[in-house]
C-alpha cells in the first residue's frame, strides 16, 4: 500500500500501480484532479485532500518527492507532520528533494537556475529555477542537509539511508548529483530539551557558539526544543574578560 504525497501528475503512482501495488494519488491542487481521475484504476485511487488520503491507510510507504522544495517552513513542517501520519509504524517514507548542495548552482537536461545563486549552501534561501521542456518557473526553498535532517527527525522519523542521483552538470560538464532522497521510519519524537545560557559578554560570539553546541549535540538526535536563556545584567560579572553590550546580546 503506497501513498504517492504529492504526486503532480502521477506519472510515478501509475508505474507503481502497474507493479501491482495499491497506490493513492494524492495533490492538493484541484487543477490536476481531472488528469489524475483519467489514471484511476482498481489499483490506483485518487484523493485530492490529506483527510481524503488518510481514509486509505496506514501505509507502508510513502513518497513524497519534490514537495518541500517548494514549500516555506511552516508548510515544510505541516507536511513532515502529515506524513508521519500517513505511515505504518513499520513503513518507510521516501523523501526526495532538489539536492541541497548543488540544485540552486548546477543545470541540467531537467531544469536550471534562472541564475546561479552566490548565496552560501549551508543557508537558508529562496531560489528560482527553469524546467527545460515546459519553460514553467518555479520558486524552491534551498535548506542545508543538516535543517532538512532536524525537520524529519523532530517530526518523528529516524533516518536510515540517503541516496543521491548523478547526473552532468550542463554548465561546467562535470558530473554532479541533482537529487537526495532520504529513507525515513518511523520513530519516537524527540522529548529533551536543551537550554543554553549567555551573559552580555558573550554578545560578539553568542551566535557562533550556539550554532555550534546545538550542532554538534544534534548530530545523533535532535532536541525537542532549544531556549536561549538571556542574563540580564549587564556589568560587574565575576571573571570579567570584556565590557558587556546586552543589547547586541538581545
Amino acid at each position: 500500500r503506497v501513498l504517492d504525497f504529492g504526486c503532480g501528475k502521477g506519472e510515478l503512482s501509475r508505474q507503481l500501480a502497474d507493479q501491482g501495488h495499491n497506490v493513492v494519488a494524492y495533490d492538493p491542487d484541484p487543477g490536476l484532479a481531472k488528469r489524475l481521475d483519467v489514471l484511476a484504476s482498481p489499483s490506483l485511487k485518487t484523493a485530492t485532500t490529506f483527510e481524503q488520503a488518510l481514509t486509505e491507510g496506514p501505509f507502508d510507504l510513502v513518497v513524497c518527492r519534490r514537495v518541500i522544495c517548494l514549500l516555506d517552513h511552516a508548510g515544510t513542517l505541516d507536511v513532515a507532520a502529515q506524513l508521519r501520519l500517513a505511515v505504518k509504524r513499520e513503513g518507510r517514507v521516501l523523501v526526495a528533494v532538489c539536492h541541497p548542495g548543488f540544485a540552486p548552482w548546477i543545470a541540467t537536461s531537467e531544469a536550471r537556475p534562472n541564475a546561479a545563486s552566490s548565496a552560501h549552501p549551508d543557508t537558508s534561501f529562496r531560489w528560482i529555477k527553469r524546467h527545460r521542456k515546459s519553460g514553467r518557473q518555479l520558486f524552491e526553498f534551498h535548506r542545508p542537509e543538516r535543517v532538512l535532517r532536524n525537520m524529519l527527525q523532530r517530526a518523528g522519523f529516524e533516518l536510515i539511508r540517503r541516496v543521491e542521483r548523478t547526473t552532468v552538470d550542463q554548465f561546467r560538464f562535470e558530473s554532479t548529483r541533482d537529487l537526495l532522497i532520504f529513507e525515513c521510519r518511523p520513530a519516537d519524537p524527540p522529548d529533551c530539551t536543551l537550554l543554553i545560557k549567555a551573559c552580555a559578554m558573550e554578545a560578539d560570539t553568542v551566535r557562533a557558539h550556539v550554532q555550534r553546541l546545538v550542532r554538534h549535540l544534534s548530530l545523533s538526535r535532535p532536541f525537542h526544543e532549544v531556549i536561549l536563556a538571556l542574563d540580564t545584567k549587564e556589568d560587574a560579572f565575576l571573571r570579567q574578560y570584556t565590557a558587556g553590550n546586552l543589547a547586541l546580546l538581545r
